[in-house]
């Protein structure tokens, strides 16, 4: 006896559940994506900043000369999402130990002004190099900085040390650089999302976020780019 396999084509009803299960999932990415990539991108600025403020350090170790990181623009409207994003600094070398009265903008270019400034400029305006769409810096307070001519500064020494006054120190010991994610203020009644890079008068330098808690699987305090020792002799424990 012959078997004939039943053939049934798909109802007008099924198609449009499938299709409306595509278009609910395809909304959930989009959903997720515009949440998520404003955060990846803040956090990826916080730690190009962690990754320069350490290059600064040990170049300054290295070299035996004073290396400072330039705070030049921040954003005034940090927590606002409608204005477009700022954050501006620069890496320079100075030309002494102490007191330095000249300060080349990396790459050091000896005995000459500096001509080429891209490799010791991060710009995250638009139009920037390094430009990251919603990602500001905010307003950094006053930094004295050390001696004259060294305000808006983080200045390390030949060891490694942060040599700012005290008065640029918060009451946990750090001078703290906020990157804000700007798409996070438009949520009613949540305050922005930020990743802050604090550095220690030793030279530590540590990331954390606002919403560690919120988001666990982020590393937030934990990731040290700094190699000195600390009084416990674990050289990757914070201050």
């Amino acid at each position: 006896m012959n078997i004939h396999r039943l053939k049934r084509a798909f109802t007008l009803l099924e198609l449009m559940i499938v299709v409306g299960i595509i278009a609910a999932l395809a909304a959930l990415g989009v959903s997720a994506s515009t949440e998520l990539l404003p955060r990846f991108k803040t956090r990826q600025a916080a730690y190009q900043f962690a990754r320069q403020a350490e290059l600064a350090r040990q170049l300054a170790m290295t070299e035996r000369k004073q290396v400072r990181i330039l705070m030049v623009e921040y954003d005034a409207y940090a927590t606002d999402p409608d204005r477009p994003n700022k954050g501006l600094y620069r890496i320079q070398m100075g030309n002494r130990a102490s007191g330095s009265t000249v300060w080349d903008t990396l790459p050091f270019e000896a005995g000459s002004a500096d001509s080429y400034l891209g490799e010791g400029t991060v710009d995250l305006s638009k139009g920037g190099l390094h430009y990251k769409k919603g990602v500001s810096i905010d307003n950094w307070g006053t930094l004295a900085g050390p001696g004259t001519g060294n305000a808006d500064a983080i200045v390390f020494s030949n060891r490694g040390a942060v040599m700012n006054p005290s008065s640029d120190f918060d009451s946990n010991g750090n001078i703290p650089i906020v990157f804000v994610n700007k798409a996070s203020a438009r949520k009613v009644n949540t305050d922005p999302e930020t990743f802050v890079v604090n550095i220690t008068r030793t030279g530590m330098i540590r990331v954390e976020s606002n919403r560690g808690n919120e988001y666990p699987s982020y590393v937030n305090g934990t990731r040290h780019t700094t190699t000195h020792d600390d009084s416990d002799g674990d050289p990757n424990t914070g201050a």
